[in-house]
């Protein structure tokens, strides 16, 4: 009895599997929502640099927020035309991110930069799209963290 059930389990889960490859394939790289499932900030990396920078935190975290928010109004103003343009800059926003502890924002950075050969006029704006409205949530839940740190970047004063 018991192998019925592992089985159906293992069957269960290798539809799932298939489902999800399936949907990544049709949505151009991955599950719809799947982002969404990502954290948006990684608060254990976040405190390791916070720990590492100290004092210079705030400097840190206005120059971050000044040249993310150029990046991305770059990246709205491209054509698709530019595609080694989209793919620089999604690079550039992925590690950036990255670095900072912001896990959504990298990741859907890094699946535009993987996808700037071949993404469609529509599925580079709603790319686009979701970055910024990425990068609104995470600078607001990243406020919040290092507020509680005792960090107020310049953004957070105004």
């Amino acid at each position: 009895m018991s192998d019925i059930i592992v089985w159906s389990v293992l069957g269960a889960f290798a539809l799932a599997t298939l489902a999800v490859v399936l949907l990544r394939r049709c949505a151009g790289g991955r599950a719809p929502d799947a982002a969404k499932q990502i954290a948006i900030i990684d608060r254990a990396l976040l405190d390791d640099l916070l720990n590492g920078v100290g004092a210079e935190a705030e400097r840190l975290f206005d120059t971050f927020f000044e040249e993310t928010e150029r990046r991305l109004a770059i990246l709205q103003m491209l054509s698709i035309d530019a595609r080694d343009a989209i793919y620089l800059e999604a690079h550039t926003l992925k590690g950036s991110c990255g670095m900072v502890g912001l896990k959504r924002m990298s990741e859907l950075a890094r699946e535009l930069e993987h996808r700037s050969a071949t993404i469609a006029m529509e599925a580079y704006r709603v790319a686009v799209d979701e970055l910024a409205h990425a990068y609104v949530i995470s600078r607001e839940e990243l406020a919040r963290h290092l507020l509680r740190r005792g960090i107020v970047p310049a953004f957070a004063k105004k």
